[in-house]
């Protein structure tokens, strides 16, 4: 990080958020990582479901307009 005539505590602090962020060198611990992972878990999620709806909607109409 940047030389700065800072506070020890106050550069300790801007390190950490500097970490938290970049992951420290490590992608998988990048807080960019860390979002992307969770935003395909929830479209594959939503994607299931959705699906999922349908299907049962679809029986549901046949169930109750079957010819039966």
């Amino acid at each position: 990080m940047s030389d700065c005539q800072c506070k020890p505590e106050i550069k300790d602090k801007l390190d950490s958020v500097h970490e938290e962020i970049y992951g420290n060198g490590n992608s998988n611990k990048s807080l960019v990582t860390r979002m992307a992972r969770v935003e395909t878990n929830m479209k594959i999620l939503l994607g299931v479901s959705t699906t999922q709806f349908f299907m049962l909607v679809g029986v549901a109409i046949k169930m109750f307009f079957s010819p039966n």
